[in-house]
Order: structure tokens, then C-alpha cells, then sequence
């Protein structure tokens, strides 16, 4: 039984850091001339961005991302995170 609870508790710890982790909602992304991205952060807060010719991505959220080369980097950026 202490086994049984200690494997609960141990995947309990792991599904509060898998759902903290995400701290946005993408809602649509597409291509246009550039690959295009927009969602929400975690409070409400709507996000957009797009990805360049070099392949960085720069989102618009709580404030401007920077050019960085992740999308997860950039929109977490915008989010506050």
C-alpha cells in the first residue's frame, strides 16, 4: 500500500508541472507569406506573431518578443513568463 501511494503521489507532482508548464494556449496557427501564430496566455492576455525569413520568431503579447529561434521562447516572452 506505501509503494501504491508513494507512485500516486510521484505521478501527482509530475501532472502539476506538465499543466504549470504550459503557460499559453495556441489557438490558430498559418502560412501567408511567413508562418503566423496567435492564442492566449494563461491570464486572457491575446498573443500574436510571426516567424521571419531568418526563422526567428518575434510575438506580440504583454510585450513585443524578441527575435529568438523558439516559438515556445518567444511566446513565453510575450506572456510574461
Amino acid at each position: 500500500m506505501g509503494k501504491f501511494i508513494k507512485n500516486l503521489a510521484i505521478l501527482a507532482t509530475i501532472a502539476t508541472m506538465t499543466s504549470s508548464a504550459m503557460a499559453y494556449t495556441i489557438e490558430r496557427q498559418w502560412y501567408e507569406i511567413w508562418f503566423q501564430v496567435e492564442g492566449r496566455c494563461n491570464d486572457g492576455t491575446y498573443f500574436n506573431g510571426s516567424q521571419g525569413s531568418d526563422g526567428s520568431w518575434t510575438v506580440q503579447g504583454k510585450q513585443q518578443g524578441f527575435h529568438v529561434s523558439s516559438l515556445d521562447t518567444a511566446i513565453r516572452q510575450a506572456c510574461l513568463e
